[in-house]
């Protein structure tokens, strides 16, 4: 698993690249340089080995001030390989809109392309929420700007994963307004589909969402709601049937801004670190097992990344 750089608390000081070995349960810390600010949209291209990394801002790094007057607006795609352990700037054709906070992104397998969508552009004749869908083409390095005839409201830093099973992105969450509504984007056919099912979590943002190949649906964890207090729900998602919400025996405390990811070797989610406040980031490691469906902490000792 790999572990790209983030915030600690409301610092927005970069961190290292980490790399998590679930069979000697141990991180190791990466060299690689050149890497992307923090809180960049990453996805990993199953096909070549690689993180994708969408870099949408610098951040300076001055004290006391505010986030427009630190935040410079860009737009690159960065590459890591794990084995060679080093991070490069890919030159693509076509950029999106520079400085969109909180994109998403996910890999589309079967169309070999990284589909990006929303943001939030801080300052500049740009500045608002987006609601804007671009692909990236791997084979060719080219990001287009799709216009399909309906898209979702404007939002960042919602939740957005590939459905392999019905080959569409979902997205759901949304913090720019209360809006609890899912959707799936079909992009070869270029269009966006609003999924309304009931029971559906709250409005819910900085939560951590993964598809499961092997239940043909997502598990989302966590997140806060408008006021930003902390939820720590497990919920199921299938296009076919909606959202169902999990019932664990145990589960990480009510938590928001963590990272998880799939591990399909060992059938499990993995999750990392996340708070129930901005200035309160854990260093917690937990998994979610398909055997027992239940959550498991990792001792501390094994799981810490402070030294």
């Amino acid at each position: 698993m790999l572990l790209v750089e983030g915030q600690f608390g409301v610092n927005m000081t970069n961190v290292p690249s980490w790399t998590w070995d679930p069979k000697a349960r141990s991180w190791e810390k990466m060299a690689g340089l050149g890497g992307p600010s923090p809180g960049c949209s990453l996805a990993w291209d199953a096909k070549a080995g690689r993180a994708i990394c969408f870099v949408d801002t610098y951040w300076r790094g001055r004290p006391n001030a505010s986030f427009a007057e630190v935040v410079d607006n860009v737009s690159e795609t960065r590459v890591y390989d794990a084995a060679a352990d080093a991070w490069q700037r890919l030159d693509t054709k076509g950029t999106p809109t520079p400085g969109l906070l909180g994109a998403r992104k996910v890999y589309d397998s079967k169309a070999g392309r990284m589909v990006l969508f929303g943001g939030y552009v801080l300052h500049g004749q740009d500045i608002g929420y987006k609601n804007e869908t671009w692909t990236l083409d791997l084979a060719s390095s080219t990001w287009t700007r799709m216009e399909p005839a309906a898209s979702p409201s404007p939002r960042n830093y919602h939740e957005m994963v590939y459905d392999e099973g019905s080959n569409r992105t979902i997205v759901f969450g949304s913090d720019a307004n209360d809006d609890r509504s899912t959707w799936s984007y079909d992009l070869t056919a270029n269009s966006w589909t609003r999924i309304d099912m009931n029971p559906m979590p709250e409005t819910l943002v900085y939560a951590g969402m993964v598809y499961l190949p092997e239940l043909g649906g997502s598990i989302l964890f966590g997140g806060v709601n408008d006021d930003e207090k902390p939820r720590g729900g497990t919920w199921f998602f299938t296009v076919k049937d909606g959202w169902k919400k999990l019932e664990t025996k145990i589960a990480p405390s009510a938590r928001a801004w963590h990272a998880m990811a799939w591990d399909p070797k060992n059938k499990r989610i993995w999750l990392y670190g996340g708070g129930s406040k901005r200035s309160t980031a854990t260093s917690e490691l937990w998994y979610w097992d398909l055997k027992d469906r239940n959550w498991h902490k990792v001792e501390r000792d094994a799981a810490s990344l402070e030294s």
